[in-house]
This record gives structure tokens, C-alpha cells and sequence, in this order.
């Protein structure tokens, strides 16, 4: 029943200024899917598509994004399917696009180096050539790193990870971190992205706390950008550039990544950011900055500014919505 219908609203909805019907997983990529629910279509996690539950403690779940139970039946029809993993998630979307009649959409997060977004503890080993070869009618990638998986498809297009310059941007007067956090913290502190194996952390940690207060972003602060305007530093805990990373550099943290293809086409160490060749090189990273107040502050200015210059919402919205047109106007031809 489903493909027939599909089969039609691909074709009703050429031309057509409805909003459109998708299809997505969660898998960790809360961050994302709230950026995409700012273009105003509907989105839809399915666990069938191998993802996972919406959590609100990485982000509070946008109105209109639905979670579609296990084992329901499906009584909307969609109008394309994403996937955020060529891995592990691809051959099961192209299984439920071809049963449904749906274009499929692949958002690569890193480059063919890294394979898929992965921790700075882990590794990934997979046939780039067959992963490269896993058609779609749209690819799209994060950044400049990442453009290497194009592989001739009807539409590619490079968007890059964006903000709410509004909310995530440096408080003039730092807000009272104690309140937030109930605890006393320390005159410097860390932003941690503890979406990670809880192992990571504490390889990453070790040799680091107590000397600093660590804040985490997944947890019940429902104000994500306190997080960062109490913080001085950020460090990433994984080898590709993440919406958090974004969130911390809008607000002037520092931003500390392990140096890999995606990062280094990104950050200029020392100037918007710093990279490290091994997590055992961050706190002394840290400790010169602490010794050189107005280097760290360049770096917090810089990140903001590059920030503004390239992960503007407006311009990420605006790119989305080409793509989303394009989809509508797609007859379905797989």
C-alpha cells in the first residue's frame, strides 16, 4: 500500500510547497536532527532504521520530530529517507527506500579516512570502495574533509554544521556556573562531550581532573549554552567535527581535538583552535594557556569568528531547503 502511494506523492509533491515527510535515525545524532527540524519539514525516527531513542539529555526533542514505536504500523506517508552512517546503517535504509519507494539521502559525517564518527580511543576498519560505491540520490557532506566520498550522485552538496549564534555566543558576565552545576568549581573549567564510553573519558581525564572542574553536555541542564559560557576549554572526544564542537567555539571555548583529516582541514592549531597528536598532549596544552590568558581569549575570538563566517543557521537552513527541493521535485527512479 505504502509503495503505491509513495510512487504517487512523488509525484503530487512535484512542484508542491508541502512540507515534506522524512524518514531519519536517531543513533546519536540528536544534535543534527534539531538542526534539520529548524527547516520546518516533519521528521520521523523509525527503530527499524537501526537507530536509536531520541535522548533528552543531549537535546530537547523538537516538536516536530515523531518517534514511531517498533512493530507500529507506519500510517504516514514519507517523503525520503536519511541515513548519517554508510556502516551500519545503509544496507538496512536502502532495503526499507526500495520497499517504500523512497529517495535516499546520505549525510557524511567525516571523510573516507575515518570511515564513519568514531571516538579517539577507537578504530574503524571497513572497504572504503564498497562503502563509496553505496548509491544515493543526494549526499551530503559536513565539511571540506568530507567531500571525498562523492561518488557521481544526482546531487552533492557540502553543508556545513551550524549554530544558533544567538543563544551559543560568550556571556559578557559569566553566569554562576556553581548554580547550574551544584557544586563548587574550579577558577578554569572543561567542557566534555560524554556521549563516549565511559573508558574514554576516564583514558582522557586521567592526569586532568581534580586540577579542573569537568562539565558534561549530556545532562539535565535543559540550557546547553550555560554549559559552554562556564567553561574556558572543550575537549573533543572524537576524531571528526561534531555540532558541539560548533556549539563550544561560538562561545569562545578552546577547543581541544586529537589531530586527524577532519580536524586538520578545520582547525589552524594555535589560532582557532588546538590539535593534538595523542590524548596525552592535552593537559599540558592547557596548563600554557592557563599561563597565557590573553592567547587563550585570541583563540576563543578566532573560533567565534570562523563560526560566524562559515556555520551561520540561516546559510545551513537555506542549503538544506535546496536539497530538500530538490528531493521534492525527484521522481522516484531507483
Amino acid at each position: 500500500m505504502f509503495m503505491m502511494q509513495n510512487v504517487i506523492n512523488s509525484v503530487k509533491r512535484i512542484h508542491s510547497t508541502d512540507k515534506l515527510n522524512i524518514l531519519t535515525n536517531c543513533h546519536g545524532n540528536e544534535k543534527y536532527i534539531s538542526l534539520l527540524c529548524k527547516s520546518g519539514h516533519n521528521f520521523y525516527i523509525w527503530d527499524e532504521v537501526g537507530g536509536s531513542q531520541w535522548n533528552d539529555l543531549v537535546e530537547k526533542r523538537p516538536s516536530n520530530l515523531t518517534t514511531i514505536a517498533p512493530q507500529s504500523r507506519m500510517v504516514t506517508c514519507m517523503d525520503a529517507i536519511m541515513c548519517h552512517d554508510r556502516t551500519e546503517q545503509y544496507d538496512h535504509i536502502s532495503a526499507i527506500a526500495q520497499k517504500l519507494c523512497l529517495p535516499i539521502i546520505i549525510v557524511d559525517h567525516c571523510s573516507k579516512e575515518l570511515i564513519r564518527p568514531h571516538n579517539v580511543l577507537e578504530s574503524v576498519n571497513a572497504h572504503v570502495d564498497v562503502l563509496q560505491n553505496r548509491k544515493a540520490d543526494v549526499v551530503v557532506s559536513c565539511d571540506e574533509a568530507s567531500n571525498d566520498w562523492h561518488s557521481g550522485e544526482a546531487l552533492h552538496v557540502t553543508i556545513p554544521t551550524s549554530v544558533d549564534l544567538n543563544r551559543f555566543k560568550k556571556e559578557t558576565k559569566r553566569r554562576d556556573g556553581n548554580k547550574f552545576f551544584e557544586s563548587s568549581l574550579t577558577p578554569t573549567r572543561i567542557g566534555f562531550d560524554n556521549n563516549i564510553p565511559r573508558p574514554v573519558g576516564d583514558t582522557i581525564f586521567n592526569g586532568i581532573v581534580p586540577s579542573y572542574s569537568i562539565l558534561p553536555t549530556d545532562c539535565d541542564i535543559e540550557e546547553k549554552e550555560v554549559i559552554y559560557q562556564t567553561s574556558n576549554y572543550f575537549i573533543n572526544p572524537y576524531k571528526n567535527i561534531t555540532v558541539k564542537v560548533i556549539e563550544a567555539m561560538a562561545t569562545e571555548n578552546v577547543v581541544i581535538s586529537l589531530d586527524t583529516v577532519n580536524t586538520r582541514q578545520f582547525f589552524t592549531d594555535g589560532i582557532d583552535g588546538i590539535l593534538v597528536n595523542s590524548i596525552h598532549e592535552i593537559r599540558g596544552r592547557i596548563e600554557e594557556l592557563d599561563n597565557s590568558e590573553t592567547k587563550r581569549k585570541e583563540i576563543g575570538l578566532a573560533a567565534r569568528k570562523k563560526v560566524e563566517r562559515i556555520g551561520e543557521q540561516g546559510n545551513f537552513i537555506s542549503k538544506w531547503e535546496f536539497v530538500f527541493d530538490f528531493i521534492r521535485n525527484h521522481f522516484y527512479q531507483r
